[in-house]
Order: structure tokens, then sequence, then C-alpha cells
């Protein structure tokens, strides 16, 4: 519930359902069961036990929504 807590005040209330599946994309590893803490780290980004710096989050960001074409395709990878 946080996550979208948070997706709706970034959007002013406006949140698309894609920001909203986005913003909880990355815990949807628990649905594989008995997951690793690495494993689920991989999907938040974390190398060696370290969460990355915002920047280093940022720039991964970018870097998708560059190459994103599809229609909603950005909405998700912001969530």
């Amino acid at each position: 519930m946080v996550h979208f807590a948070v997706s709706e005040e970034l959007a002013a209330g406006q949140a698309s359902p894609n920001l909203l599946l986005g913003s909880i994309a990355p815990d949807a590893i628990h649905v594989r069961g008995n997951i690793t803490r690495a494993e689920k780290g991989r999907t938040h980004l974390v190398q060696n036990d370290i969460l990355p710096e915002a920047e280093q989050i940022f720039e991964k960001c970018t870097e998708y929504l560059r190459k994103c074409s599809e229609p909603g395709g950005k909405d998700f990878i912001v969530g």
C-alpha cells in the first residue's frame, strides 16, 4: 500500500494503472516463493548488498525511458 500511496502522491492523485503496476513490479518476485535476499536485491538494483545511490537509480530509469516505445511503458518504468 505504501508503493501505491507514494505513486498517488507523486502523480497528484492521478496515477495511471501502469504507474501503479510499475510501483509494485520489483516486489512481484515474491510470487515465486522462497526467494533469497540476493534475488530480491536484483529487482531493486542492489549490488553487493548495497542499495544504489539515487543518481544511479535515476540514470538507470533514464536509460530505460529512452529505450521504451510502448504505450504506457514510460509510466510503468517511472513507477
